[in-house]
């Protein structure tokens, strides 16, 4: 059998998953700053920014863990 490679769908911090996140920032004109100050992702632990930053950028909401987030696209 195969293992499956984890996926990360939320921030576990502000316990919020990206698919929710994703609605509010279309929903209300929100851009990162305001989707993060409003919500609290990304504001504690940080381990979630760089899915955040490539939600908005991409519209996706399950991302396969990243090894090294890569800071230049922050």
């Amino acid at each position: 059998m195969r293992k499956r490679r984890p996926v990360v769908t939320r921030c576990i911090c502000a316990n919020v998953s990206f698919a929710d996140l994703l609605r509010l920032a279309r929903e209300r004109g929100w851009n990162f700053a305001e989707l993060t100050e409003q919500t609290g992702a990304t504001l504690g632990c940080g381990m979630c920014l760089p899915y955040v930053v490539r939600m908005l950028q991409t519209g996706e909401t399950s991302f396969d863990v990243m090894d090294v987030p890569n800071c230049d696209d922050w």
